[in-house]
């Protein structure tokens, strides 16, 4: 079982505590709470990339909360304690839990995902509290479910401890894990994930408005996590093992 990350940053940094943007101020990323916020706007190029934060001592049964790009829009996320939260634009995620994850530009192909595969090619704003996701696209949605099936996601509503579905094409995600958030193509309003809130002077604890977040002040945020991953994963390939 091996623990990489292939990470592309591009032009992006992620602070597992902040992430500060010049449109997102005191948005804040705690690394023990998982305050993930959807960067859902029409405005975010694809080429941007938040990646994810590996806290946590085990990827088994953890909860994958997921927060990606909607063609163009991007997602932070962080992995906290056991839950992973996995924001990727134009990235790769090879660990031992997650095992081939490729993170495209405007796609999210990862093979596992907490012992699980996620096969997608857009994944936005999704918590996967799961041992297996396979999905093509996941386009904001959170998956918590033991065990998700699915080919695309995009911007759905996921209201199930378990989901097998080929294709959610919706505007809102309501989810256990992200409560009544709405993942349209130009606001996320996400209001919960791992009970904690995200708020940033244009999003006060749900919302970012897609106009309001450019690539360019995407690309000035803090967005340290490349160093990050490989860190606490070479950790949880311990513990796994």
């Amino acid at each position: 079982m091996g623990c990489q990350f292939l990470t592309q940053l591009n032009s992006s940094q992620l602070n597992s505590s902040q992430l500060n943007s010049s449109q997102l101020n005191s948005s804040q990323l705690n690394s023990s709470q998982l305050n993930s916020s959807q960067l859902n706007s029409s405005q975010l190029n694809s080429s941007q990339l938040i990646s994810t934060q590996l806290i946590s001592t085990q990827l088994i049964s953890t909860q994958l909360i997921s927060t990606q790009l909607i063609s163009t829009q991007l997602i932070s996320t962080q992995l906290i304690s056991t839950q992973l939260i996995s924001n990727s634009n134009s990235s790769q995620l090879n660990s031992s839990q997650l095992n081939s994850s490729q993170l495209n530009s405007s796609q999210l192909n990862s093979s596992q995902l907490n012992s699980s595969q996620l096969n997608s090619s857009q994944l936005n704003s999704s918590q996967l509290n799961s041992s297996q996701l396979n999905s093509s696209q996941l386009n904001s949605s959170q998956l918590n479910s033991s065990q998700l099936n699915s080919s695309q996601l995009n911007s759905s509503q996921l209201n199930s401890s378990q989901l097998n579905s080929s294709q959610l094409n919706s505007s809102q995600l309501n989810s256990s894990q992200l409560n009544s958030s709405q993942l349209n193509s130009s606001q996320l309003n996400s209001s919960q994930l791992n009970s904690s809130q995200l708020n940033s002077s244009q999003l006060n604890s749900s919302q970012l408005n897609s106009s309001q977040l450019n690539s360019s002040q995407l690309n000035s945020s803090q967005l340290n996590s490349s160093q990050l991953n490989s860190q606490l994963c070479t950790v949880i390939y311990t513990v796994t093992r």
